[in-house]
């Protein structure tokens, strides 16, 4: 696989699919992103086995859109992709309507049709990939749909973080859940780790989190996709500020150094 990068740092904007299987990820110190797989003809995905499609890590994913960790550099495969190429050629789309940008070209299909690519912090645009032959054939990835990638912030370096793993996590005001929630943590957004205690909860602060204001005595909402899009646009919210508590169980990764 001779890969030629194309390397651009920017910030873009989001889209929507079909359901895929979830990834696990496992609550350490440095979350690893679990290979993802997309079926290109809408049907439900695998891991493996696929007839065609991308494979790369991610964090999270939902209807087509995948939450990806910044600053990780990652690998995307077209699986299945079509033989005797003389190139093929990934490209990004963003959703803010910026022109298209190519991701990177492999020009060796031998070892695998792939490209690596390092993720930005607040990006969003679909994943797009074409096969281009000698006789003049262009055979592309998305015919029927493009998978929407996004990502969040960077983790911050070497500090104790914490951040909501697949929906929104709520934010106490004090170790316990009869308490006010007064913010909430959206995925792919950083709060520092202040205190872990040793019943599951996570004193944080909160100045990164979403001001939460209660709408009919609800709980923020768990809309995935809505939060992604939201994240994904930078939206105006009202950041919340001090400090609060989190919950464990409520589903959530740290990064860098903790206790």
């Amino acid at each position: 696989m001779k890969i030629v990068p194309l390397f651009l740092e920017l910030s873009i904007l989001l889209s929507a699919c079909t359901p895929l299987a979830t990834p696990v990820v496992a609550l350490t110190s440095s979350p690893a992103p679990t290979q993802t797989a997309i079926q290109i003809a809408m049907q439900t995905s695998t891991p493996t086995g696929l007839p065609s499609g991308f494979i790369f890590p991610s964090i999270t994913a939902d209807a087509g859109n995948f939450s990806l960790q910044a600053g990780e550099t990652i690998t995307i495969t077209w699986q299945g992709a079509p033989a005797g190429a003389d190139k093929y050629e990934f490209v990004l789309v963003p959703q803010n309507k910026e022109s298209p940008f190519v991701l990177g070209i492999d020009l060796d299909e031998s070892d695998g049709v792939a490209v690596s690519w390092t993720v930005p912090e607040h990006f969003a645009a679909d994943l797009h990939a074409t096969a281009y032959f000698s006789d003049g054939r262009e055979i592309q990835a998305h015919e029927t749909f493009a998978p929407a990638l996004y990502s969040g912030d960077f983790p911050p370096a070497g500090v104790c973080s914490l951040r909501a793993r697949h929906q929104p996590v709520a934010v106490y005001r004090l170790p316990d859940r009869t308490s006010e929630v007064f913010a909430k943590l959206s995925p792919g957004v950083y709060a520092r780790v202040l205190e872990i205690a040793s019943d599951g909860w996570y004193h944080v602060d909160a100045s990164t989190a979403e001001l939460y204001i209660p709408f009919n005595g609800n709980l923020p909402n768990t809309d995935f996709h809505a939060v992604s899009l939201s994240g994904a646009m930078n939206s105006d919210r009202s950041p919340a500020s001090g400090d609060g508590w989190i919950n464990s169980d409520n589903g959530v990764l740290l990064a860098g150094t903790c206790p």
